[in-house]
């Protein structure tokens, strides 16, 4: 269990690192990016998902600290993330990879905005159809297996 509470670490201080990018980015958006923004939609919505990330990690955060003040919990996280089922699920339905790549095209999307409306939604849109398909695969995975 202690090489996996170094990892638990490890993401600790990976979910701090988005905390703070994800405020340091919020407040450059107010100060910066509003007052001379001409589509005030796309730099609403870039915002909005960039506080939620934040909000997300800071959950996370808090949720591993109390995680790891409790062997039993880190016991029943280390079963849960090591479970051979949900494994072989995440596998198939190829979930990692889609996740990261979703996450990828949200991001460009976001940095695109800044260039291009059309560039924006079109990353935001395929991003979301890619995390609907690999939602609906991986729940006919989840009822075969």
């Amino acid at each position: 269990m202690g090489s996996y509470r170094i990892k638990l670490q490890r993401r600790k201080v990976g979910f701090m690192c988005m905390a703070i990018i994800a405020v340091t980015t919020s407040i450059i958006d107010v100060f910066v990016t509003l007052p001379r923004s001409q589509n005030g939609m796309i730099v609403d919505v870039s915002s909005g998902i960039i506080i939620s990330l934040g909000i997300l990690s800071i959950l996370k955060l808090i949720q591993l600290r109390k995680v790891l003040k409790d062997e039993n919990q880190i016991k029943l996280l280390y079963n849960k993330e090591n479970d051979e089922r949900l494994q072989s699920i995440r596998g198939k339905s190829g979930m990692p990879m889609m996740l990261i790549m979703s996450i990828i095209m949200f991001i460009s999307g976001i940095i695109g905005s800044y260039f291009s409306d059309i560039i924006f939604y079109t990353l935001f849109a395929a991003g979301f159809v890619q995390l609907f398909v690999g939602l609906l695969v991986k729940l006919y995975y989840m009822k075969t297996m």
